[in-house]
């Protein structure tokens, strides 16, 4: 009997002792960091030098939560990606497949099971139904985080923010 509190009370000890090891301190990300300043070039190069960084084959998950007013969504959509060839999005729900649309250097086909429609354009589809004027590799520059139209022989402004990088 006293063995057996012993070993419970040594568990006891030895769970909590774990339990408060595991915790990890969250240090709060201060938004009003001041940034260095740097010149206009030196980010400009670095600009250039991450507007040639293209994978020749990209994949990821996508979870997105989207509500306004009247419409709450969540579903998950997988990214895949071969350079300046195709893109493939997979649109999930509950892990069944929503709508599928796979993206050219010149067309666009979304497949959308929910309400049965199939859509096959060219990429001024995007620009008539969203008011946004894309060519293939800005969707690529998008997906990949990477600089929209970047043109290194372009002259660029640095908008000047003590929080942010701007260049303009």
């Amino acid at each position: 009997m006293m063995i057996q509190n012993i070993s419970k009370s040594t568990f006891l000890v030895l769970s909590i002792s774990i339990l408060f090891s595991c915790v990890t301190t969250k240090e709060l990300i201060d938004d009003e960091v001041k940034l260095d300043r740097v010149k206009t070039n030196v980010l400009v190069d670095l600009l250039d030098t991450l507007s040639l960084k293209k994978p020749s084959f990209f994949y990821a998950k996508i979870s997105t939560d989207f509500s306004d007013t009247t419409t709450n969504l969540k579903f998950k959509t997988s990214l895949r990606m071969v350079k300046d060839s195709a893109i493939n999005l997979l649109f999930t729900y509950a892990k069944f497949p929503v709508a599928n649309a796979i993206i050219s250097n010149d067309s666009l086909t979304i497949v959308n099971k929910k309400e049965k429609c199939f859509i096959h354009e060219d990429l001024g589809y995007i620009k008539e139904t969203f008011g946004i004027d894309f060519v293939y590799q800005n969707l690529e520059e998008v997906f990949l985080g990477l600089p929209l139209d970047f043109d290194a022989d372009q002259k660029y402004f640095q908008i000047h923010d003590e929080n942010q990088y701007i260049i303009s």
